[in-house]
């Protein structure tokens, strides 16, 4: 069984980061995409699509055998296989722009538990908010 109460005791819990729009992952997506294009120049705004960043670099130790960062830190260790994405949100509120550092504060809003077909189901609500020169830019919800 799953002992939802435990899990959501990581509800508030939040995580903060800042990085700075380096233009080469933008270059790497649209290369990905089969897009032609020169690396994007300093100042040019990132696409609202386009949020390559904040990707994390967890040690090769953190890692779980689905290659995410493990958890129990950020994230409940909810005691379910693999992670799957189940939905999410994109608020823009003004662009980024390449060659500015963001800054990314994450905050687990919500722990909720379901019966599915195949078992139990356990979905976090995480709420990411981006900003840029203390500027919110970005609100992000993501259902994992």
């Amino acid at each position: 069984t799953i002992d939802l109460d435990h899990l959501r005791q990581w509800i508030g819990g939040s995580d903060e980061t800042s990085e700075t729009l380096a233009a080469a992952p933008l270059a790497g997506l649209a290369a990905i995409l089969n897009h032609d294009g020169a690396r994007p120049d300093p100042g040019s705004e990132v696409p609202p699509g386009g949020m390559v960043y904040f990707a994390g670099a967890a040690r090769q130790s953190e890692l779980a055998a689905d290659g995410h960062a493990k958890r129990g830190r950020f994230l409940p260790p909810v005691p379910l296989p693999p992670r799957m994405w189940a939905g999410g949100s994109l608020e823009c509120h003004r662009p980024l722009r390449v060659g500015g550092t963001a800054r990314r504060v994450s905050r687990i809003h919500d722990v909720t538990s379901k019966q599915g077909r195949s078992g139990p189901l356990v979905f976090v609500l995480v709420h990411h908010e981006i900003s840029i020169a203390g500027k919110l830019a970005l609100v992000e919800e993501q259902n994992i």
